[in-house]
Parts: structure tokens; C-alpha cells; sequence
């Protein structure tokens, strides 16, 4: 407590700090919690966004966290594994 300062004008000071603390603890409560997604999640969502990605042409390669892929399917029909081909390292 500063010397110049009474000790009701502390008191006051104390119960205006607590006050703000509750506010804040209970703004903070409302607010959703966000978690960033981890690298893993991330490369898997690209993944199925390009592996879905209604664009792809016939001879389209596209990179996801398994691979690079050669797409064979057709690009006006839903798409299935079998429409992916692995393409191997040398």
C-alpha cells in the first residue's frame, strides 16, 4: 500500500481489481476455446481436399500426406481409391 494512500482507498482499490478479475474470468467463459489443429490434421484435411477436389483432370497428379497420386478417374463422377494411382519413387 503506497503511504499516501488510506486504508479505505486500498480497500476500495482491492474490490475494484476483484471486480474486473470476476468480469474477466466470466467473459472468458463464454468464449469457445480454440486448438489449432496439428500439422497432422492439417495435412490430412488437404489431403481429402485434393483427393475430392471436383477440378481434377485425367492425368492430374496431386501431392497428400501419403504421396503424390495420378488421378484416372473421370472428372464428372464421384470419387472412389481406385480413381488414384500411387506413383512410386525411382
Amino acid at each position: 500500500m503506497p503511504l499516501d494512500m488510506s486504508r479505505a482507498e486500498w480497500r476500495e482499490r482491492v474490490a475494484v481489481a476483484k471486480r474486473r478479475a470476476q468480469e474477466v474470468r466470466l467473459e472468458q467463459r463464454g468464449r469457445a476455446v480454440y486448438k489449432a489443429p496439428s500439422i497432422e490434421d492439417q495435412e490430412r484435411l488437404a489431403s481429402e481436399r485434393v483427393l475430392n477436389d471436383d477440378s481434377l483432370q485425367l492425368g492430374d497428379i496431386v501431392s497428400t500426406n501419403r504421396g503424390l497420386f495420378l488421378f484416372k478417374g473421370k472428372p464428372d463422377r464421384e470419387r472412389s481409391d481406385s480413381d488414384f494411382v500411387l506413383l512410386q519413387p525411382r
